[in-house]
């Protein structure tokens, strides 16, 4: 699994406050499956040994936040989200400015953790 972390200097403003950590594995290694499921990926990116089920499948309009999901993934991670995106995507935690959730491409499984203490 490959882990970018950006503090708030990676951002437009200087003044910025945010914090993003993006995740990311491919579903294959060759003949090596890292993780059997999106759940699996999710346990092991977030630490949180307690996620027994992922949280509910959200549509890109479900999400206030996609606009700069699907921006900070191409800046940060090269990643090129379509539009629109078919992907599924699911909400592991949201409150106020803090937004994380799961996301599975055909070849990859993503976690996108965005918050801002603004």
């Amino acid at each position: 699994m490959k882990t970018l972390r950006l503090d708030p200097f990676e951002f437009e403003s200087s003044s910025s406050v945010e914090f993003l950590e993006i995740n990311i594995s491919d579903k294959k290694y060759g003949s090596i499956t890292p993780y059997q499921n999106l759940l699996e990926f999710a346990v092991a990116a977030s630490g949180r040994n307690d996620l027994v089920e992922l949280g509910p499948e959200l549509q890109e309009q479900d999400i206030y936040v996609f606009w700069s999901i699907r921006l900070y993934l191409n800046r940060f991670a090269k990643i090129n989200v379509p539009e629109p995106c078919p992907w599924k995507i699911h909400l592991l935690y949201e409150e106020g400015l803090d937004w994380d959730g799961v996301i599975e491409t055909p070849d990859k499984y993503i976690r996108y953790h965005w918050e801002s203490t603004a």
